[in-house]
């Protein structure tokens, strides 16, 4: 497995729901193959009037081979999006959900999409915002 990680800046008075390091330890935690390239993006826009879907993260898995440029091989592609949000908005109730309840759910969705890949070619997606100061979880799969 391929971990990439991309930064961008934060606004002082902005930071991530997550962190870098609970995706990375759940990944080794699952053990994955040379098939696939994990891309943790912290901060997918930085401009907050691009994120019209009040997004704080956004997980993306693909069944589809794609091919690395920069080593000529094939594989699937995981990503991890964590996007710019207000630090009043992340509470500490709120951080403590992610890590309990969205770190959990995105191993089993990937642990489930693998055992898919031979049967079927698919598309996971699973977003994550805040509304009324709750987690509010949406999943699309195809």
């Amino acid at each position: 497995m391929k971990i990439r990680t991309e930064k961008r800046g934060l606004n002082k008075d902005e930071c991530y729901c997550g962190s870098e390091r609970d995706i990375k330890n759940m990944l080794m935690t699952i053990s994955l193959d040379d098939d696939y390239e994990c891309l943790i993006n912290m901060g997918e826009y930085i401009s907050r009037d691009k994120n019209r879907e009040n997004l704080i993260f956004k997980f993306s898995y693909s069944s589809f081979y794609y091919k690395d440029i920069s080593e000529g091989v094939y594989r699937r592609h995981i990503w991890f999006s964590f996007y710019p949000t207000k630090t009043k908005e992340i509470t500490p109730k709120i951080r403590e959900e992610f890590k309990d309840k969205i770190i959990p759910l995105l191993k089993s969705e990937i642990l489930s999409c693998i055992n898919k890949n031979d049967l079927v070619k698919l598309d996971s997606i699973i977003k994550v915002s805040i509304e009324n100061s709750e987690l509010v979880i949406y999943r699309d799969n195809r």
